[in-house]
């Protein structure tokens, strides 16, 4: 096998762990896994000898991909879709999907769920969004907007992702897709959000690992049902957690984007052992070779008025517990 490490792509950077599976959703000739060193970064290989670096810049998406998906403003015959997503329009959209089997299809599971309905407005029941596509600021409308705006920051792609995976990237003005707790300046710090938008960009298309479900229900914004009723993949929603958290694991052998799916299925499988026992099982972690992990750590607002959206990361301690 070739492989290349990327030292642009530390696993304990949640938007970088996305954009790493990104990669592997967007090039299926591609392999992941992460070092096993303190500060895993990812390692892209490929089983047939290819340079994994050239099929990554090549694996680049072009503009017309992004305004040909399913979340996109306008499409032909359907209504338009904003950032307030009718269940009309939502249904609109699933059709759509089914009828040219689109292969981003994921964009709109990934995006909301009609499985939890919100019904707070009097005009009209409203679909849920993930957790990971947080109302933006300002002219920030929705996720496919900051989508576009991220990727219209590239303008030389082969050498811009490049530097990416090497670790070398720039950041520009901008929020990405607006959950990237590194874009945040300090308190006495009144500059304008950075972002490197390779990274947001390819953590977009990582978050098709990441469906979104619910149960089913109407539920009010306010109610003591809201938090629990709509599920992001990769998150705990037990009950007895005070705040809902994603976790997210490291792994040893090379893993396409199916593989990585199965394994996020063992994974919630050890996390959910781990929320009633208080540690994770290391028979378990060791058979599908989770070597290290990380749980999500919300961004504190600086006052009621602060609506900022940001996820750093916490390293769980996988062997917590007596011998």
């Amino acid at each position: 096998m070739a492989s290349v490490e990327c030292p642009g792509l530390p696993a304990s950077w949640l938007n970088a762990w996305l954009a790493a599976v990104g990669l592997i959703a967007l090039e299926p000739r591609l392999r992941l896994s992460w070092t096993s060193e303190p500060e895993p970064i990812a390692v892209l290989s490929t089983e047939d000898g290819e340079n994994p670096s050239e099929l990554a810049v090549n694996a680049w998406p072009s503009l017309s991909r992004l305004d040909e998906m399913p979340i996109v403003e306008s499409v032909s015959g359907l209504d338009a879709m904003q950032r307030s997503v009718s269940v009309k329009v939502f249904q609109q959209r699933a059709e759509f999907c089914r009828q040219q089997q689109h292969v981003d299809s994921w964009t709109l599971s990934s995006t909301v769920t009609d499985l939890c309905v919100d019904t707070d407005t009097e005009t009209k029941m409203t679909v849920r969004h993930a957790r990971l596509d947080p109302k933006g600021p300002g002219t920030i409308k929705w996720l496919h907007h900051r989508l576009l705006k991220s990727h219209s920051l590239i303008t030389n792609p082969s050498v811009q992702v490049s530097s990416t995976l090497r670790g070398h990237a720039k950041r520009v003005k901008g929020n990405g897709l607006g959950f990237d707790v590194t874009r945040i300046s300090a308190l006495a710090d009144s500059t304008d959000p950075m972002v490197d938008p390779v990274i947001e960009v390819l953590a977009f298309f990582g978050l098709k690992l990441l469906p979104m479900r619910g149960e089913g229900i109407e539920v009010k914004k306010s109610g003591p049902r809201n938090r629990f009723a709509a599920r992001q993949r990769g998150w705990n929603l037990e009950p007895a957690q005070a705040a809902q958290q994603m976790t997210w694991p490291a792994w040893e052998q090379p893993l396409d984007f199916s593989g990585v799916d199965a394994l996020m299925d063992l994974w919630a499988e050890v996390i959910k052992q781990a929320t009633h026992t208080k540690r994770t099982s290391r028979t378990k972690r060791s058979v599908i070779g989770i070597h290290a992990a990380w749980r999500s750590v919300p961004y504190e607002a600086r006052g009621t008025s602060d609506t900022t959206v940001g996820f750093a990361s916490a390293r769980m301690e996988l062997n917590a517990g007596r011998r």
